[in-house]
This record gives C-alpha cells, structure tokens and sequence, in this order.
C-alpha cells in the first residue's frame, strides 16, 4: 500500500492524491491535498519500516517521502501549509472532514509533527544531511503548539480573522467550518500515531492526558440530551463521544461539519488512545457504548457503518491490542516489548503481530512469555516497563535458559535469538543474577 501510494498518487510538486484510482496506472485524483492523509503516509512509512526491518525497501521510498513532506512549505504548494517553514500549519488544511482548516491547530500541527520526527529518523538511519532540518521544524513547530494552542483543559484551534489568506464570510464575520475554542475528538491524533508508529511524544505528555481527560468530561455523552443536526448513528438512550463540542462557548455560527455525530472509528481511536495514557476506564467506557449501539439487535455488529457502509475507520479499533498490550517494536534492530496497561497484577493475554511473524504474548505476575504461531523471528531485544525494578530475568527458550541483567525496562541478549513458529520465550523474575550458564544456540 505504501509503495503503491507513492507510486502512484504522487504529483510533481510532491502533493499527494488521497484516493488510489483503480486499476492502477489510471489518471490521478487531483483534488486538494489532505494535510492529515498526505503526512499520516510519511508516519505509516517509518512504522513499516519498524515493522519489517527492510531498510532497503524504505530507502526505495526515501526521496518520494522527502517530496511528500517537502509540499508542506513548497511554493508550489497552493494552500500554503507551513509556507515560512516555522513547523506550523497555518494555510488552508483539507483533512478529513471534508473541509478546510485554516490557521494553527494541534489536530494537523500533529499529523505533521510526526511526520516531521519520522522523517528525521528514516533520514538519519540513512545518512541524509537534511534530516536535522526535520528535527529543528519538529522542535519548534512542538512548542509553538504546546505554548499557544493548549487552553489549559484541552487543544483547540487559532484564528486570525485577519489574515488576508483567510476566506472570512462577510456576512457572518467568520470562517466557515472551523473548531475554534472546539473540544475536537481528534486534536491530539497525531500522538496517537506517534504511540503507535514508536515515535515517543510530539506533544507535552502531560497536556496530552488532560486533553483527552476533557474530550471524555465534555463530548461522552447521551445521545438524549444532544440536539444532532446531523446524521444519526446514535439515538435516544445510547452514549456515544461526540465529533465536537464547545464547552466554553463560541460555537462557530457555521461549524465544523459532522460535529453533532458520534463515529466508532474516530471515537475506537480516542478510546485507544485515553488507554495509552492512563486512562483506561475512560477509554473502555467509550468502547462498551459503541459495541453496544451495534449489539446485532439495534445494528449489525459486523458492520459499524458510519459515513458508509463498512466504513474502513472503525478499523482503527486494532489499536486497542495494541493499547492494552503496550506493544512496541523495532525490527531494525530486533526489539520487540510487551508492557500491559492495566499493569502487573492481573493476568493478560494478546494477539500480536509483525512482518516475519505473528502470536500470543502472556503476562503473569513474574513471568512473560511470549510465544510464535508462524513465520521467524530474530530477537536481540525484549522491554516492558513491567521489568523496572527488576534486577535480572531467567530467560527461558525449550531446554536452555540464561540469566540476564535488566537495563532500565529492557533485556538484551548476548547473541540474536532465533523464535521459530512453535517456539515460545519465558522471561521469568529473577533476584540475583546468574554468573554461569549456557548461552542460547
């Protein structure tokens, strides 16, 4: 998909088509950029990357990501999306909404700021001397957001009804189709991509949790109580987390379309997210309300339609296994780490998956394990914050076990470990470390 993405989709000027026209090779889709799909690509690169550990491949896409992310303050690029180079979006943002954002925002600004970290990081890896350039936009654009577009509860969107690029409705004296001081379901998407790609924080950790700490307060609510002037996908009695909400007041005259709606696949990424950050309850309350809005009763739980019918973004639920189970992994270089959100003293047990290989992980009071149904993995590397405090683990694998140190959260081994499917590791509690025993063969 990646490949084909920029294979196919990519304009001369590095602006990218956000829908792939079938067959493949037809002429392009040429509408407006997406902001948030164009620079969630250059993310989904880099977790491809991590994923299968194929920098060759990742090299192949290297200067197609380059011009991708380059549009955002290319000349060429007629919204003008971060047209000074600050690290901010300012210009005109289509995204996912079906609309145009104008002015900085943390929902955008995000989907760039991982981009933006990603890029440094593939850039690095392959000795680019524009990669700094990435980091430096990133840092600055990172603080800009935190400084001016955090609210103290929640991250809403900056306006300046005076600049000259904005399309300001004479009649109404505003923007039409904006969040401003909205509460948004998405405004810190971006780190839920960065979460989940292992990119770490491109937003202040802390204000990150009070967001979405307010986006639960403030838009989980009875669909009873709420007046939806748009499409229905909850009624009477159901809850539901709502696109957006304005509890401060200042609702646009004209508001950002589908805000009155709840969505399963932006509230599955919310939930997701809110359990990334410590928030579990939270986030499994929101699940519970859209499994039961489609029970098989009220509706088809095989089909969580919204916007259409087997709508592909309620497929942004996998993000709870990774959630929960506080995967991460770094095939280049043959990490691979289990730490459980609900923490040590409950028994847990997930489904997880990469390139080479795919299986169940186990976590018991002292004990992981960590088994493989198909394919081949090479291990160097097993973290988990569960470890901290650990002085060593036993590592275990059929017959042969050795005692390692633990580093901080992780464990590595002298030599790469080979898991075949079949094969399971058990990395087992152990106080004192042992001086002598058989290496892994």
């Amino acid at each position: 998909m990646r490949t084909a993405d920029y294979r196919y989709n990519q304009f001369g000027d590095g602006k990218m088509a956000f829908r792939t026209m079938l067959p493949l090779g037809r002429e392009k889709w040429n509408y407006f950029a997406a902001a948030d799909g164009q620079m969630g690509g250059i993310i989904r690169t880099y977790k491809e990357w991590k994923i299968s550990g194929d920098t060759a491949w990742m090299s192949g896409l290297w200067p197609f990501v380059k011009k991708a992310l380059s549009y955002a303050w290319n000349s060429a690029n007629e919204d003008g999306w971060d047209a000074d180079g600050d690290g901010v979006m300012e210009g005109a943002q289509h995204h996912t909404l079906d609309v145009e954002m104008y002015g900085p925002n943390a929902y955008l600004s995000g989907y760039y700021h991982a981009a933006l970290l990603a890029a440094y990081r593939m850039g690095t890896a392959l000795g680019d001397p524009e990669a700094d350039d990435y980091l430096r936009m990133f840092e600055n654009g990172r603080a800009w957001v935190d400084r001016y577009a955090f609210n103290g509860e929640y991250y809403h969107q900056v306006i300046d009804l005076q600049d000259k690029r904005y399309p300001v409705d004479t009649e109404l004296g505003q923007i039409k189709y904006q969040i401003g001081e909205g509460c948004h379901i998405d405004q810190v998407i971006g780190q839920w991509h960065a979460h989940i790609a292992g990119l770490g924080s491109v937003f202040d950790p802390d204000k990150v949790r009070t967001a979405l700490a307010s986006l639960y307060k403030y838009n989980f609510i009875s669909m009873r109580d709420h007046a939806n002037a748009n499409r229905v996908y909850a009624l009477n009695d159901e809850k539901g987390l709502i696109v957006c909400s304005w509890p401060k007041g200042e609702a646009p005259i004209v508001p950002v379309p589908y805000a009155d709606e709840c969505m399963s696949g932006f509230e599955y990424q919310a939930a997701s997210h809110m359990i990334y950050e410590g928030l579990v309850e939270e986030g499994l309350s929101i699940v519970r309300a859209v499994r039961d809005r489609y029970d098989g009763e009220r509706r088809n739980p095989w089909n969580e339609f919204e916007c259409g019918s087997n709508y592909v973004r309620a497929m942004s639920s996998y993000a709870l296994l990774l959630a929960f189970s506080g995967f991460e992994y770094d095939m280049t270089e043959g990490m691979i780490g289990f730490s459980p959100a609900e923490g040590g003293e409950r028994n847990f047990r997930c489904f997880w998956s990469l390139a080479a290989a795919w299986g169940v992980v186990e976590w018991r009071p002292g004990c992981m394990t960590m088994s493989v149904t198909g394919g081949r993995l090479e291990l160097r590397r097993f973290g988990s914050r569960l470890f901290e405090g650990w002085g060593a683990v036993l590592a275990r694998c059929g017959k042969e076990e050795k005692a390692y140190p633990v580093n901080g959260r992780f464990v590595q081994f002298d030599d790469s470990l080979v898991l075949r499917a079949g094969e399971r590791l058990e990395l087992i509690y152990k106080e004192e470390k042992q001086d002598e025993s058989e290496s892994f063969t």
